[in-house]
């Protein structure tokens, strides 16, 4: 039997998902489409992230919602830069 566990998320928001645990997007919006970048990282990053940050919900299945803030969306506006204009185009 899978557990599922539901984690609202806002535009800015990260979410910070162990691996071996499945993620399913239930999207909806009336602003538009989804847009959403994933990045894997080591379990030592989510290690020290945890160290620093509090985060405001921590599920049963350890998946983490960060909030967002002003360091994290500088770094999600300039990683759509990269994508959309860098080297990969």
């Amino acid at each position: 039997m899978i557990s599922m566990v539901m984690i609202m998320l806002h535009s800015g928001d990260l979410i910070a998902v162990p691996k071996d645990l499945s993620l399913q997007s239930g999207f909806v919006s009336n602003d538009g489409p989804l847009e959403a970048i994933l990045i894997f990282f080591s379990d030592q990053f989510f290690r020290d992230l945890a160290k620093q940050h509090s985060p405001v919900l921590r599920t049963t299945n350890g998946a983490e919602r960060i909030p967002a803030h002003r360091s994290l969306t500088a770094f999600m506006e300039n990683m759509v830069e990269i994508y959309e204009t860098g080297p990969c185009r």
